[in-house]
């Protein structure tokens, strides 16, 4: 009976999809479900003057805080409409355009450029289909905190696509992304969890997870999460519910 319930989660499992962001081409104009995005343009972004001041002591030594304020405010507004009009171009069909737009800034360190471009890499658009540049640029904003980018980095480990299949890699990007939010990175932790696979098997988190992720909206996961249910002594949903409220109130304090 033990062995029939594993062979059926694991069936269940293969099931769930692995992709995030590029099977959807809003995720190139917006969130995914549940996938914050942390915009990071540049050396200054997100700082303040005083910090400003602590990072370049001398070379911001003669300039005023109004100047340096002015400054920070300027170059954010100036990647915005960068990143507003290669935006436009995606939507109105001009790849071309939308790629040229986006690779300007991902070069310069926009995450969010750099996500969309490696998002347009993996679906072919204005570019050749190509997952190594892919899983290039996802690693870029990946490391840049973009939860979107490092869900689809550890899809890319996961399939072996564009890098090396690496089921502890998948699982670390997976986990970095789900405990920002994101719903499609929650629900491949789950089923990381479910096949054993970069971690020991594990029902209770998968079905946090996976609890987790149906919580924000997510259709996979909500049909998922009831097969994966029954599967599990009354203990193990009690145990699991009460992970899932711990890792919901731990994503949003951070």
């Amino acid at each position: 009976m033990a062995h029939t319930a594993r062979l059926l989660v694991r069936a269940l499992a293969a099931l769930v999809l692995m992709v995030c962001g590029p099977v959807h081409a809003e995720a190139v104009t917006a969130e995914d479900v549940g996938c914050a995005q942390f915009y990071a343009p540049d050396a200054w972004s997100g700082l303040t003057v005083a910090q400003v001041r602590a990072r370049y002591p001398d070379q911001y030594a003669d300039w005023s805080d109004d100047e340096l304020e002015a400054a920070l405010r300027a170059r954010a507004g100036a990647r915005a409409a960068s990143r507003g009009a290669a935006i436009e171009a995606y939507l109105r069909g001009d790849y071309a355009a939308a790629v040229r737009g986006f690779r300007q800034l991902a070069e310069q360190g926009d995450a969010p450029a750099q996500s969309n471009l490696g998002i347009m890499y993996d679906k072919g658009e204005g570019v050749p289909e190509d997952d190594r540049q892919a899983a290039f640029w996802y690693r870029k904003a990946a490391k840049q905190g973009l939860a979107l980018a490092q869900s689809n980095l550890g899809a890319k480990y996961d399939e072996g696509e564009g890098a090396p299949e690496d089921d502890r890699q998948a699982v670390f990007w997976y986990r970095k992304a789900a405990k920002q939010g994101c719903a499609q990175a929650q629900l491949n932790l789950g089923r990381m969890y479910i096949k054993g696979e970069g971690v020991p098997e594990d029902f209770i988190r998968a079905y946090a997870w996976y609890n987790l992720a149906a919580a924000a909206g997510h259709e996979w996961a909500k049909k998922n999460e009831v097969p994966l249910r029954s599967l599990m002594t009354p203990a193990q949903i009690a145990e699991a519910q009460a992970l899932s409220r711990y890792l919901a109130e731990s994503i949003r304090t951070e």
